[in-house]
């Protein structure tokens, strides 16, 4: 998944210097969605999901949704808010939908840059 969208970015011009080379690759901590709750949801889909919160987190815009799918029982969407800072770390709230439910999390960077949940 992390060289597919190190193959990705290659071909973007966005990609270059915007965003630091450790963050194209090695950006979480683990390979599972930050989501807590994911009962219910397989580990494709699960995967799935962890891909779509990696797009939202390095490209997408404040409040726009990223479609993750597995098939018409294993779908949503991720949103995240603009970027803030607690104790001068770069934190994002997660929101996500999927299959009716919806729920938030909060991420934030750590020493290494990688995207951590904090709540």
């Amino acid at each position: 998944m992390r060289f597919a969208l190190l193959l990705l970015c290659a071909g973007l011009t966005a990609c270059g210097p915007r965003f630091p080379a450790s963050s194209l690759t090695a950006d979480r901590q683990d390979s599972g969605p930050f989501l807590a709750d994911t009962a219910g949801l397989d580990r494709s889909a699960k995967l799935s999901l962890a891909a779509a919160e990696l797009q939202v987190l390095q490209f997408g815009q404040p409040g726009q949704p990223v479609n993750w799918s597995l098939n018409l029982a294993q779908s949503g969407q991720v949103s995240a808010s603009q970027p803030f800072r607690v104790s001068g770390r770069e934190c994002r709230r997660l929101t996500y939908q999927w299959s009716g439910k919806g729920a938030v999390s909060t991420v934030c960077r750590n020493d290494e840059n990688f995207w951590v949940s904090v709540g």
